[in-house]
C-alpha cells in the first residue's frame, strides 16, 4: 500500500509540475518556461509512469494512467506545432485534457487504496476563464 501510494503520488507530482508549466507557457507572463523546460517536465511526468503500472492493483488505475500519458501526449503535440505561439485556445486545450486525465487517475487512485471521500468529478473553474479546468 506505501509503494502504491508513494508512486501515485509522485506520478501526480510530475504532472501537476507539467500542468502548471505550461499554464504559465500560454500566459502573457514574462519569463515563461521554455519548449525545452516543458520537455524536461514531460520527460519527469513519463518516467513516473512505470513505477505506476508496476504496482497498480486495478485495471481502473492502470487505464488512468495510461488516459493521461495520452493526455501528456497530446499536450507535447500542441506545444511543439504551436511554437511561438502562446494562444489561449492551445493553453485552454491542454488545460483540459490533462485535468479530466488527471481527475480520473485520483479517483481510480483513491479507490484503489480505499481513501474515503467522494469521487470528484472534472468540472470548469468560475473564473475569467471559464473552460480552464480544476484539479
Amino acid at each position: 500500500m506505501d509503494r502504491r501510494f508513494k508512486a501515485y503520488s509522485e506520478f501526480i507530482i510530475h504532472h501537476r509540475s507539467v500542468q502548471n508549466a505550461l499554464q504559465f507557457y500560454y500566459s502573457q507572463a514574462g519569463g515563461r518556461p521554455g519548449l525545452s523546460d516543458i520537455n524536461a517536465l514531460l520527460r519527469s511526468a513519463r518516467d513516473s509512469a512505470p513505477m505506476v503500472f508496476l504496482v497498480a492493483e486495478t485495471e481502473r488505475t492502470y487505464e488512468a494512467c495510461r488516459g493521461v500519458l495520452r493526455a501528456l501526449e497530446q499536450a507535447h503535440s500542441i506545444a511543439h506545432e504551436n511554437t511561438g505561439d502562446s494562444g489561449v485556445d492551445s493553453g485552454r486545450e491542454i488545460n483540459i485534457a490533462l485535468g479530466k486525465a488527471m481527475r480520473e487517475f485520483q479517483n481510480a487512485a483513491r479507490a484503489e487504496l480505499e481513501v474515503n471521500g467522494p469521487e470528484w468529478q472534472w468540472v470548469p473553474r468560475r473564473s475569467a476563464n471559464p473552460d480552464a479546468g480544476t484539479l
